[in-house]
């Protein structure tokens, strides 16, 4: 995985948690005070899934889908094509 990949993936997950923690909202905590939540609370409240997996999911999913698919389709012809790359 590139620096860039990783650098995405991050960016990624920051995202989600931001999302999350604005569903779930703060925790009150005994004493009254409100607190937002945990990295680790988020993971629970999701059972440990995430957006990266599930993108990687779907990617997976999408091959299968394409694997199967007629030769003839075209959607499989642009996905098996070699680009041409030529000077200008």
């Amino acid at each position: 995985m590139t620096q860039e990949e990783v650098t995405i993936i991050n960016k990624l997950m920051a995202f989600e948690r931001k999302v999350l923690r604005r569903i779930f909202g703060p925790t009150k905590e005994r004493d009254g005070i409100w607190r937002i939540k945990t990295n680790e609370e988020l993971d629970e409240l999701i059972r440990h899934k995430n957006i990266i997996n599930h993108i990687k999911a779907q990617s997976l999913s999408w091959f299968g889908h394409l694997h199967r698919m007629p030769e003839k389709r075209m959607v499989k012809r642009v996905c098996k094509s070699k680009p041409m790359l030529t000077d200008h």
